[in-house]
């Protein structure tokens, strides 16, 4: 079946579907322009202006009618969605340009609200049960501004709303990552973050190496209180109830280690894994089997992928030489197939990291890894996750690294030294 042709002023770049028959659909291109279809994609509706006229207080009625003609690009420009699970309609796009950082819509984007704020926010994060609940942070007014000009440091905040954009609530400073809590533990309300120490002063660096200073914390009261989890820890990770965090050794030679927690942060142990190799940085591939699937950057475009047991402890190398680039690694996991995975290796001798012999005596965690570790497990060890791979012909991937449909992308831009939280 083919459908009617619709003409957008630019290339696609998200699109999001509502209601219970899928009927209603949300397009932002490349231009940051946003449409609407209520039927199915049959007719269009430009979002643009109405958002633009809203942004300078304007108030008129909901467009409709059917698409424009490709052409002008409006003033205002739309960046990004962001929807709610616990809210199915409701949904958030950020402004990169214009007068206003933003709007809500809780009806599939028929009405819309302008957020209060007016700073450009760089990430916005809804709690998964609360609707109008949500974390969101943004760099504050004394970023890109002369010295001359500043009023204050120039740094990175995280705000709590819990009236869907009509207020917000300061909850930290010189923030580097932040998320809810697992909800496997009923954590739904506690926020964990990664920042500097609140004592330095000056512009907040981006993290582009790793950094002594940026620890690990929790707060269950939304900033009025802290408490530091793992010292030096700079990056962090949650998923299917793993905490992964990315601890600095040494700054120097930017030795790092990999903290695991499964239970919820009450302690944490260190990623054991065979070989003693450098590594530069990790990325989460996949938790959803319960185990972690984790591939480790040692330097260059390839990397190898280790498999957990239960605990996301222990590690067994499953898969050598994959490959890596701009920041992705090339490995996917196939939708609605369990335990199913597609990666790209290169064809190279065998490198270091598969090669040396097992260390004999891993590494024990450190002492100041958080309150309440329970030492190793009882002294069990649960068994290894077991990954089998089947090679396919040249031709039967081609290589997605860089297209911004890797599987590990989110899981890399958390446990990367590159901070992925860009000024604006």
């Amino acid at each position: 079946v083919v459908g009617p042709r619709a003409e957008f002023d630019s290339q696609v770049v998200d699109v999001a579907w509502f209601g219970t028959d899928k009927s209603t659909l949300l397009v932002q291109t490349a231009y940051g322009t946003l449409y609407r279809s209520t039927d199915h994609g049959e007719q269009w509706g430009k979002l643009t202006p109405h958002l633009e006229e809203l942004a300078k207080g304007g108030a008129p009625e909901t467009p409709t009618g059917t698409l424009p003609k490709a052409g002008g690009r409006e003033k205002l420009r739309i960046s990004r969605m962001v929807r709610s699970k616990a809210a199915p309609d409701t949904v958030v796009a950020f402004a990169t340009s214009g007068a206003a950082a933003g709007f809500v819509s809780e009806n599939a984007g028929l009405d819309w609200t302008r957020l209060n704020v007016e700073y450009r926010l760089r990430s916005w994060g809804f709690h998964r049960e609360k609707p109008t609940w949500a974390l969101t942070s943004y760099w504050n007014e004394n970023c890109g501004r002369l010295a001359a000009d500043r009023t204050g440091d120039c740094t990175h905040d995280l705000y709590v709303t819990k009236d869907l954009g009509k207020s917000f609530e300061l909850i930290s400073r010189r923030v580097v990552q932040y998320s809810w809590g697992p909800q496997e533990y009923g954590q739904h309300d506690i926020v964990y973050v990664s920042r500097f120490k609140q004592s330095l002063s000056g512009r907040q660096p981006k993290l582009t190496r790793w950094m002594t200073g940026v620890n690990f914390e929790r707060t269950d009261d939304f900033g009025r209180s802290f408490k530091t989890l793992v010292v030096d820890g700079n990056k962090f990770q949650i998923s299917h109830g793993y905490i992964l965090v990315v601890q600095v050794q040494n700054m120097q030679l930017q030795n790092i280690s990999l903290l695991v927690s499964s239970d919820g942060a009450v302690g944490f142990q260190e990623a054991q894994l065979p070989h003693r190799i450098k590594h530069r940085s990790y990325t989460l591939i996949d938790t959803s089997e319960g185990a972690i699937l984790l591939h480790v950057n040692t330097g260059g475009a390839l990397g190898d992928v280790y498999a957990s047991d239960a605990r996301g402890v222990s590690y067994s190398l499953s898969l050598q030489n994959n490959v890596r680039k701009r920041g992705l690694c090339a490995f996917e996991k196939v939708m609605n197939l369990k335990g199913i995975y597609i990666a790209n290796v290169a064809d190279v001798p065998s490198r270091a990291g598969g090669t040396q012999p097992p260390d004999p005596k891993p590494s024990a965690p450190d002492a100041s890894e958080g309150p309440g570790r329970e030492g190793e497990a009882e002294g069990t060890q649960d068994e290894m996750r077991t990954v089998r791979w089947r090679r396919l012909g040249e031709d039967a991937l081609a290589d997605r690294t860089g297209d911004g449909h890797g599987g590990s992308a989110e899981g890399e831009a958390v446990l990367a030294r590159a901070d992925h939280e860009a000024r604006a």
